[in-house]
């Protein structure tokens, strides 16, 4: 059996007879094992790991942001040693006694966000950390995740705050900049600041904390409507835009009933930092729009496929598709041996790989002839014996344990 694209791998109760059918394991994030088990790292076959952390088969094991607070600590009943894989978050409400008494151990593969007044019993705890340690005004006011600052979020402040925002602040252009004075004392962003107006980063510098834990970036003074993430754009989507100017963050992806009136009646100028998807007839209008040409755009004649996962292509599936197919993989793509390469041949147009392929000889031959983006890996099962291409194959898993 292959493994494959493992999270955390955790092999602390692992036995010889649990891992002898496992020929290989490939890209492990994070494998945790314990002191009867680390001689299993040599005899398992991992390939591409990121760290290994011995972890004692009494911990706790918390993967993922994870939250200490006083309700989590009252739920304990004898003293707890746990390990975090992720963001530990401890809470101002926590007491030094009350963590003294419910923590015995910590072991964390990630950054700590500690109040100040805990960081000394915090140390004392730590068995490991593999991250930045991060303390926090017990007084502060904390945000996560994305928060706006503007006029209507300080007016709820009192004077003279500290404002924490771990993920990513937007300081609005028109903020009143006596009310920006007057409410917060000190700033510290821990991710990402975004200023909509470049004439207040003065006024900002003044109060930020921190500031090499902050990425800012200031936007241009124009009428452009930002747009965040991957967005798939059609016909009926496409005209919340008004004939406006669009900044398009991520991937942006035009689907086929998007006409070239449609995209020039609704869009006036585009600004773009990914990629751009479309049909092939659209790519000259977009073209005449974008304010930067040097963007990666992806055209497709009839059919698109954009595969994020694990998918298997079959003779049936490949047979009622139209010809002029375009296939783009993010993930891992099996062609199943039945597809005669005569039919991929007819059928394919172009394949951009951002991920794994596997196919036959024959059918490598015709994908290779199709390659329009190639930024991952295709292979071919010429180069498997008869036994690996039977092999039993599991993938994509956040946590196994074995």
């Amino acid at each position: 059996m292959e493994i494959g694209n493992v999270g955390v791998l955790d092999i602390r109760e692992a036995t010889l007879e649990s891992i002898e059918d496992i020929e290989k394991i490939a890209n492990v994030g994070m494998v945790i094992y314990s002191p009867n088990t680390r001689a299993f790292l040599t005899k398992l076959n991992i390939l591409n790991m990121g760290t290994s952390i011995e972890v004692p088969e009494d911990y706790k094991f918390l993967n993922g942001e994870t939250e200490i607070t006083t309700d989590f600590l009252s739920g304990i009943s004898t003293p707890l040693s746990i390990c975090v894989n992720g963001e530990l978050f401890i809470k101002s409400d926590v007491t030094v006694e009350n963590f003294e008494q419910k923590i015995d151990k910590l072991i964390v593969n990630g950054e700590i966000f500690c109040p100040k007044s805990l960081l000394p019993i915090l140390y004392a705890k730590l068995q490991e950390v593999n991250g930045e340690i991060v303390s926090y005004n017990e007084n502060a006011s904390i945000y996560k995740g994305s928060q706006t600052i503007d006029n209507s979020f300080l007016q709820v402040l009192n004077p003279k705050s500290h404002v924490i925002v771990m993920g990513k602040a937007t300081i609005n252009e028109d903020i009143d900049a006596d009310l920006f004075d007057e409410k917060i004392d000190k700033l510290e962003i821990l991710g990402k600041l975004v200023l909509a107006n470049p004439k207040l980063l003065d006024a900002v510098n003044k109060k930020l904390e921190n500031r090499e834990r902050t990425a800012i970036e200031i936007l241009q003074l124009d009428d452009f409507i930002k747009v965040e993430g991957d967005v798939t754009i059609d016909s009926l989507s496409i005209r919340k835009f008004n004939n406006s100017k669009v900044a398009f963050q991520d991937s942006v992806r035009f689907d086929e009933d998007v006409t070239e009136d449609l995209l020039k009646k609704h869009i006036q100028k585009i600004r773009t930092k990914g990629t751009i998807i479309c049909k092939k007839e659209l790519k000259s209008a977009i073209l005449d729009l974008l304010e930067d040409i040097n963007v990666n755009i992806l055209t497709y004649s009839e059919k698109l496929i954009i595969n994020q996962s694990e998918h298997r292509m079959t003779k049936e599936e490949l047979k009622y598709l139209s010809k002029g197919l375009t296939i783009i993989n993010h993930g891992l793509l099996h062609m199943n041996e039945d597809i005669p390469p005569e039919m991929l041949l007819e059928k394919l147009e172009f394949l951009d790989n951002f991920g794994e392929i596997i196919a036959g000889p024959e059918q490598y031959g015709v994908i290779m002839t199709r390659v329009r983006t190639q930024q991952g890996m295709i292979q071919s099962t010429e180069n498997q014996s008869g036994a690996e291409q039977g092999k039993k194959r599991i993938g994509n898993i956040g946590y196994l344990k074995l």
